[in-house]
């Protein structure tokens, strides 16, 4: 069980990185030096990247799909790469 909690703890850790740096490039500041360097829609894809690593990091081990077979072990997966999908077409177009 020790384990479970130490591994537990570094992914909400990650997740609590993530999102501050989601945060953090959000700021009108940072984000008006940023999008002098790079392309908006590199921008984009960087905190949707993000967001949809966030998601996979939940179902995968605070949702306990990890553990599971079959269908079910990819049922986020395939529901995070669809719903990036077109968000990502519907922004890029």
């Amino acid at each position: 069980m020790e384990k479970s909690y130490r591994i537990n703890n570094i992914i909400f850790t990650t997740l609590i990185l993530l999102t501050l740096f989601t945060w953090l490039l959000g700021q009108v500041d940072i984000v008006g030096d940023i999008t002098k360097k790079i392309d908006g829609k590199i921008f984009f894809l960087i905190l949707l990247t993000i967001a949809v690593i966030k998601v996979q990091l939940i179902g995968d081990f605070f949702m306990h799909l990890n553990s599971v077979k079959g269908f079910w072990r990819w049922i986020i997966t395939l529901w995070v790469i669809l719903t990036g999908s077109f968000i990502a077409i519907a922004f890029l177009l």
